[in-house]
């Protein structure tokens, strides 16, 4: 019972964190637009408080998403499917980290990018094809857990949808900002079918 509350706990306090880190930071943001800005933007070089929302808010998002990996990892049966996609999601994680890290440059569109720009695109980018893989492959091993159809089919139906919003990412779209709002939705979405998938289980089937 100890690992299932450490389970549900890690992931909303994911949640929760993220999106505090995102409503408060937009509050603080002089103009923000959620729908049409970018969520990096409130961390971005210049951005008010950038420093406070990307060590106080993205990388604790992620470090309690890790440990919602590391408990996932200990509570299902282990084979090389489900390894590689909870590898996948280790990836993710990590690669959100040093995102925050390095910051994209102020409002994220530059005309002449920096380095650290350029590398938090790239990580930013990678850490939502990396879920989006971890996500699909998972759903596919679920295929031979017990009373688990609604885990396979909205993983490949989650992981597939957040896959085409993320192939046709529009930069200068005026709703960016809701279709990756909308790709995080997604993802947390899958992770707490998961969780709760585990934390309903008998101990006999899954741990």
């Amino acid at each position: 019972m100890q690992k299932n509350n450490i389970l549900l706990g890690s992931l909303l306090l994911s949640l929760i964190w993220l999106i505090a880190t995102i409503v408060i930071g937009g509050m603080t943001y002089p103009n923000y637009n959620h729908l049409s800005q970018f969520i990096s933007e409130l961390g971005a070089t210049g951005a008010p408080y950038a420093g406070w929302v990307n060590y106080l808010g993205f990388v604790p998002t992620e470090i309690f998403m890790l440990i919602f990996i590391a408990v996932v990892y200990s509570s299902l049966q282990r084979n090389k499917l489900m390894m590689l996609g909870l590898f996948f999601l280790t990836l993710y994680a990590g690669a959100l980290i040093v995102a925050a890290i390095y910051s994209c440059d102020f409002t994220c569109r530059p005309a002449q990018a920096s380095m650290d720009h350029n590398l938090h695109m790239a990580f930013g980018m990678f850490a939502y094809l990396f879920a989006i893989s971890g996500i699909i492959l998972l759903s596919i091993d679920s295929k031979k857990w017990p009373q688990a159809k609604y885990i396979h089919l909205s993983g490949s139906a989650i992981g597939i949808t957040a896959l085409i919003l993320i192939l046709n990412f529009d930069p200068d779209s005026d709703f960016v900002g809701l279709v990756q709002r909308i790709v995080e939705f997604l993802l947390y979405l899958w992770f707490l079918l998961l969780a709760i998938y585990i934390y309903k289980s008998k101990p006999e089937r899954l741990f």
